[in-house]
């Protein structure tokens, strides 16, 4: 019978680094008889933030999977959050299995000491997550205890699921070697990406423009955060914690919780609770010429292609009004209409919106229609015709 492997995050555990490894290394993986199903990311195999290969199993039927060695490996933050909470994924998990003859499930799950997890989840919410909470606001709803400690004791029925279980915060220079060690695989076997981080943290400034941002555009808000992660991977990150009453509430909250898994992990794995320093206001924000060059050049796409989606709607518009007017045979407005169009029209890449082309060839063909007819004056033709 096969083996089934699962990386599940949890987040926030140097996952997308994870990830562009094992996209760079399925050629690697295949020798040693393990399958990685799915085609990598352009975005995973050049080292910048994906989301591995995992989520397909949560919305694929087992049979859409190609499975042909003995051993199969999925990756994904998502498969995290099914074993913790989603009520179908023991039965999806089990068809899976019982599809392609798999007998043995390893997991393997990074978590975090509470304090610097909350933080950098924090983070993440306003770097993706659309968030513009506070800090203390993500603190009094963070859970993450709860939800390891509901994945671990769960019941998976007829599967029978091995954990290894590592606090990354003790083993965040060694993920590579952990992940090695868990696939049985020889030391060295996964490529490396060198010292380029992958979704780092983001510095104070970036976070006030992203919170800022997020209120009125959370889209934009997402593709800066990413841009600033893959562009300006090398910038000194920074952590923003809340104050000390804060941090000490959260964990008497999440005690009960924290104990229970403590149970379940090696000493040198359980959760720490050391306070973190709170962060400091900054009194002014400083970015570099690399940050506002790329802040400024995806704003600036942003309010293009706003713009650009404004003017084909009123392009649109145009075209509907003189449609109308040409039914009410008032062709002078009609053309008028067209006319303001076609200039809207002009001076647009076709390439910049799908739309462009049959939207000009629909004006053109309009127009051409009016040209065609008789001239009658609109005035005339709006006057009832008296006979003699």
């Amino acid at each position: 019978m096969r083996k089934l492997y699962l990386h599940i995050g949890h987040s926030k555990t140097g996952s997308s680094f994870l990830q562009a490894s094992f996209a760079n290394s399925v050629d690697v993986l295949a020798a040693h008889g393990i399958d990685y199903p799915g085609d990598p990311s352009e975005a995973a195999t050049g080292w910048k933030i994906s989301s591995g290969n995992g989520q397909a199993l949560l919305t694929d039927p087992p049979e859409a999977f190609s499975v042909t060695r003995d051993r199969v490996f999925f990756s994904a933050e998502r498969l995290f959050r099914a074993f913790a909470v989603e009520p179908d994924w023991s039965g999806r998990l089990a068809a899976f299995c019982a599809h392609h003859d798999i007998g043995e499930v390893e997991v393997l799950m990074f978590l975090r000491d509470p304090i610097p997890h909350a933080e950098s989840s924090y983070q993440q919410m306003v770097k993706r997550g659309g968030a513009t909470e506070s800090v203390e606001a993500t603190f009094a709803n963070y859970a993450y205890p709860e939800l390891v400690r509901d994945a671990l004791k769960r019941d998976y029925g007829a599967v029978p699921v091995t954990w290894h279980l590592f606090n990354y915060d003790r083993h965040k220079t060694e993920l590579i070697e952990i992940t090695e060690r868990f696939l049985d695989l020889p030391a060295g076997s996964l490529v490396r990406g060198g010292d380029r981080p992958v979704n780092r943290s983001m510095t104070a400034s970036e976070l006030t423009v992203l919170r800022g941002l997020n209120a009125h555009d959370p889209r934009a808000a997402s593709a800066l955060a990413d841009a600033l992660c893959n562009e300006v991977p090398d910038v000194d990150s920074e952590t923003v914690f809340p104050a000390r009453p804060v941090q000490r509430e959260m964990l008497r909250r999440l005690s009960r919780a924290m104990a229970e898994v403590d149970a379940m992990l090696d000493e040198g794995e359980r959760y720490g609770t050391e306070l973190c320093q709170p962060a400091r206001e900054p009194r002014r924000h400083v970015f570099t010429p690399q940050q506002i060059e790329i802040l400024t050049g995806v704003l600036g796409r942003r309010v293009s292609g706003v713009t650009l989606q404004m003017q084909m709607e009123r392009v649109r518009r145009l075209i509907n009004v003189a449609q109308l007017q040409i039914h009410r045979e008032r062709i002078a407005e009609a053309e008028d209409s067209l006319m303001r169009a076609q200039a809207t029209l002009q001076g647009l890449d076709p390439e910049a919106h799908p739309d462009v082309a049959g939207l000009t060839r629909m004006v053109n063909k309009l127009r051409a229609g009016l040209a065609a007819r008789p001239k009658i004056d609109d005035q005339a033709a709006a006057q009832p015709q008296v006979e003699d």
